[in-house]
């Protein structure tokens, strides 16, 4: 996967085309253009004008064809919404008419936004770009029924939506149920995976913060950890460790096999209100901590 290390610079810069033949020339974005967007918005929309997509052997060309797209990816980050919209369109109907073409260009797109290990990771235009693909007739079955499960994934349990019910089983292995245990406070739902070193190092930090501490103790938060993976010596074992005002739950409704929450990277937290619906998804321990002091 190419790093993206120029769009910004292409913004910033007027450059001259180059002219090495394994490089896609760069744009010259006007020097009458100066507001970051609109250049942003110049760039995605003429950026593929000297790509030639009836050649497939521009496809194996690691720092023609890949890094072009990484470039232009980066650059739609910067573009008003409807103009990443008409360039996404634009992009995708010059290359419908090639299928080996479509089908790179596809693929690598997903590997770049929808795969959270990706720096250009960006679910809202993964959305925008995959809505646009799955629309052309270029599109197979295969990668038509993987997109759609993909988007129903990041469009699971948003904000203002109620959160997917599921059973968990607790230390004294009784069993409940997200929604039924909702109360007067707010809910701390954080998705973990005993063995995973993220998710340790997110459990220490949560453990030691005494901002939560506080808003446990005086009833304006529960915290509701559960493991999302089904061995049960491991989680017990490691439960030791966690404090006692903590709900701790081993998951008894498969969450990951069933999809019933998007965790293509865990640990996962969710901060939910007292009905159950969710305030916030995805939420970094910052983010967290930024949140408990409103």
């Amino acid at each position: 996967m190419k790093q993206l290390l120029t769009s910004f610079a292409l913004l910033v810069v007027t450059f001259m085309p180059l002219h090495a033949q394994d490089e896609y020339p760069v744009l010259v974005i006007p020097d009458t253009i100066t507001n970051i967007e609109a250049r942003a918005g110049y760039a995605v929309m003429h950026y593929w004008e000297h790509f030639n997509f009836s050649d497939t052997t521009l496809l194996h060309k690691g720092n023609y064809t890949e890094q072009a797209l990484s470039n232009f990816i980066g650059l739609l980050g910067y573009a008003a919404r409807q103009q990443q919209e008409k360039a996404v369109r634009q992009w995708v109907d010059a290359i419908t008419p090639h299928p080996v073409v479509f089908n790179y260009f596809a693929e690598t797109t997903e590997q770049y936004l929808f795969n959270t290990d990706s720096p250009l990771h960006n679910d809202s235009l993964y959305c925008l770009t995959a809505v646009q693909l799955l629309q052309s007739p270029a599109c197979e079955e295969a990668f038509q029924t993987r997109t759609q499960f993909q988007l129903q994934l990041i469009h699971s349990n948003q904000p203002g939506h109620q959160a997917t019910d599921f059973r968990y089983e607790t230390l004294d292995g009784k069993r409940h149920t997200l929604l039924s245990d909702t109360g007067q406070q707010k809910t701390l739902l954080l998705f973990y995976d005993p063995d995973c070193e993220n998710c340790k190092d997110l459990l220490f930090r949560l453990r030691h913060s005494s901002l939560l501490k506080q808003q446990i103790s005086e009833g304006a938060i529960r915290m509701l950890a559960i493991s999302t993976e089904d061995d049960e010596v491991t989680w017990r074992a490691q439960c030791s460790d966690m404090p006692d005002t903590w709900t701790l739950g081993i998951d008894r409704s498969d969450i990951l096999g069933q999809s019933l929450y998007d965790l293509r990277q865990l640990p996962a937290m969710y901060l939910l209100d007292s009905k159950g619906n969710v305030l916030f998804k995805h939420l970094s321990y910052q983010e967290l901590m930024t949140q408990l002091t409103r």
